[in-house]
């Protein structure tokens, strides 16, 4: 399968359920996404992310394996409010399927004010487990639930941009960007980056962070 127009989301109300958004596949319940590619470009303007938000350029949610994929579209949220469980990346933002051999070559970027919480993500259910289902930027696969990450690349630039920090209004379990992949519940073998990354977690005035609790983590591979 290959999508090759592009798909733009432009919404003036915040999403109030969960929104799964990609090129090729919004969802995949357990069957294999194989050798599927997207060229273009997919692009979500919001006002605030209040629900979670799952953006990509083959499969938006996978509960199934994932192979030989290929992504070269840029992939972007922006909103000029607070994000909860936005999950941004060229290949999947959630996949509890192993994930092998799949490329991003498009650029992927999130620009957001601030964090308003975690939403439960796919088989994330749990109260700690849900905190991982929090945002973030990511190369190929945003989370990996209990599945494996193999011969995956990454050359696309990784952006992630929060500019008013202070207006935070939740604690952040788990926030994060990476070149491949975020959150890695399983092994990471042979994975391979080479997209730049810009990620900006700071308040208005330029200081990093809030009075609210947070947890970044950033990796050239995972994170």
């Amino acid at each position: 399968c290959e999508n090759h127009a592009k798909v733009t989301l432009n919404t003036d109300n915040a999403p109030t359920g969960n929104v799964y958004l990609s090129g090729v596949v919004g969802t995949n319940n357990s069957t294999e996404v194989k050798n599927c590619k997207n060229t273009a470009d997919i692009t979500v303007n919001a006002p605030a992310g209040g629900a979670m938000m799952s953006i990509s350029g083959v499969t938006g949610y996978s509960s199934g394996p994932i192979t030989d994929c290929y992504n070269e579209g840029a992939i972007s949220f922006n909103t000029e409010g607070a994000i909860k469980g936005t999950s941004v990346a060229g290949i999947a933002p959630y996949s509890s399927g192993a994930v092998t051999g799949c490329v991003n070559k498009g650029d992927i970027s999130v620009y957001c004010t601030s964090f308003a919480g975690t939403n439960n993500l796919g088989s994330i259910t749990t109260s700690n487990a849900s905190q991982a289902a929090t945002c973030g930027a990511y190369g190929v696969l945003g989370y990996s639930y209990k599945a494996d990450v193999a011969n995956c690349e990454n050359h696309g630039k990784i952006t992630f941009h929060m500019t008013k920090a202070e207006t935070s209004t939740s604690n952040s379990g788990r926030q994060g960007s990476a070149g491949v992949v975020g959150h890695p519940w399983g092994n990471v073998d042979n994975c391979k980056n080479f997209g730049d990354m810009d990620i900006r977690y700071a308040s208005s005035t330029g200081d990093i962070f809030t009075d609210k609790a947070q947890c970044v983590m950033i990796g050239g591979i995972a994170c």
